[in-house]
């Protein structure tokens, strides 16, 4: 059997022991990140040791490593589903369609929302539209001023100032 060797200053010297031998391994393979692999190997050697069948004659195998770990497993031992509380979500479509979605242990309901159309719309009454080309989509449900501004350097936006500015006064009065 041929000993490997290596100039490199990340390697330690190696050893007869199979788990400083992976670790040998692990710092030749990544040692950048030597520094995450070396918990992560520990981790995966702890679960391995759990998960080996044990005889019949002895008790199964428990590590705990410290008190938080106790009470985490303590707290998945006790995890029930009827416990879980009822979540539900509002989803509005584009089309301001809006459902609700329950969700109860592992079923879902989805209902429409019946919102009146006053509340769909909210606070809004008044349309300001200085879109050039756009025309007024809702003219029975909104009160509109339309402005057509061209988007360019050369547009005299303060023509339209005045009428802008008594539109909004009479949108926050109402």
């Amino acid at each position: 059997m041929k000993a490997f060797t290596s100039s490199s200053s990340f390697l330690p010297p190696p050893s007869s022991s199979s788990s400083s031998s992976l670790l040998l391994l692990s710092s030749f393979l990544y040692p950048s990140f030597s520094h995450i692999l070396y918990p992560f190997l520990l981790l995966l050697l702890l679960l391995l040791l759990l998960l080996l069948p044990s005889s019949s004659s002895s008790p199964p195998l428990i590590l705990h490593a410290n008190s938080s770990m106790q009470s985490l497993t303590a707290e998945i031992q006790s995890f029930s589903r009827s416990r879980l509380r009822k979540q539900c979500t509002r989803v509005t479509s584009l089309s301001g369609r809006r459902i609700i979605e329950t969700w109860k242990g592992s079923t879902i309901t989805v209902v429409e929302d019946p919102v009146p159309t006053e509340r769909i719309l909210g606070y809004v009454s008044h349309i300001l539209n200085v879109a050039f080309g756009v025309e007024n989509v809702f003219p029975d449900l909104f009160i509109y001023k339309t402005v057509s501004i061209l988007d360019h350097p050369d547009a005299d936006v303060l023509l339209h100032l005045t009428d802008v500015c008594s539109f909004i006064q009479q949108a926050h009065s109402e």
